[in-house]
């Protein structure tokens, strides 16, 4: 979803170049004469058709409509740049009082406020504010990633001096399979796959060691059993000879 944000930077430039667009079938704006929801000027347009501006009938707009300037919507920087900032807000990568995260904002803003009358201007602003997100975007997620990529391999470390890996094979096999993985991901900075490739290869290297725990318990009851049955079956010769020892001439 995007964030609510968006609309106030639409809001912002609402008063730039919307004028400017044509009615619908070319036809005339009357001039003074504004749409009392828009703020625009009427368009001159056949019965039935809708405001180029509201999407909507001419002033039937509701009031929290939000005005949206299409052509920037069809900007892939400005959108990319909006998915970020929502990512780095969803995770608390950075403040909005960050220095560098009120640079990045600023610059960006700029870049909407100038779209409009000369792209090639917001195109350089646009890719500026989108590196310095990215970069707070990235360092986010190596620090929030640190944690859970030290815990798998902690757990994997683990697993291989108790002999997981041999003990359940197949286990930490799918295990450290994910691990391999998240580490790939991780290169990449496909960050959200490594996060949960890590999860996933920690909780299979976790249940590698419960099992293999599990299968030297067992292995180890069997053995103090048999010894117990031998030690039983010992005692009873034994008994069986002094018996036949007293018996015997």
């Amino acid at each position: 979803m995007k964030s609510k944000s968006k609309w106030l930077w639409l809001v912002a430039i609402i008063a730039v170049g919307l004028t400017a667009i044509a009615c619908d079938n070319g036809e005339e704006t009357i001039g003074g004469d504004q749409c009392e929801i828009c703020g625009e000027n009427i368009c001159v347009c056949i019965a039935g058709t809708l405001c180029k501006i509201c999407s909507e009938e001419i002033c039937e707009c509701p009031i929290d409509t939000p005005i949206v300037n299409k052509n920037i919507e069809d900007w892939e920087l400005y959108t990319s740049i909006l998915d970020m900032k929502q990512e780095i807000e969803n995770y608390g990568f950075a403040q909005p009082t960050d220095e560098d995260f009120l640079e990045a904002e600023e610059i960006f803003q700029t870049a909407i406020e100038v779209y409009i009358t000369d792209e090639n201007e917001a195109a350089a602003l646009g890719e500026e504010a989108k590196n310095l997100f990215e970069s707070i975007l990235n360092n986010g997620w190596i620090a929030y990633l640190a944690p859970i990529k030290t815990a798998a391999t902690t757990e994997r470390e683990l697993a291989v001096a108790e002999r997981a890996n041999i003990a359940s094979r197949d286990i930490f096999r799918s295990a450290d399979s994910l691990y391999t993985q998240a580490n790939t991901d991780y290169d990449n900075d496909n960050y959200k796959a490594a996060a949960q490739g890590y999860i996933e290869a920690k909780e299979g290297f976790t249940s590698a060691r419960e099992d293999t725990e599990e299968k030297r318990r067992r292995a180890e009851e069997a053995i103090k059993a048999a010894e117990e049955a031998i030690k039983a079956a010992e005692e009873k010769g034994a008994e069986g000879a002094t018996e036949a020892e007293r018996i015997l001439p």
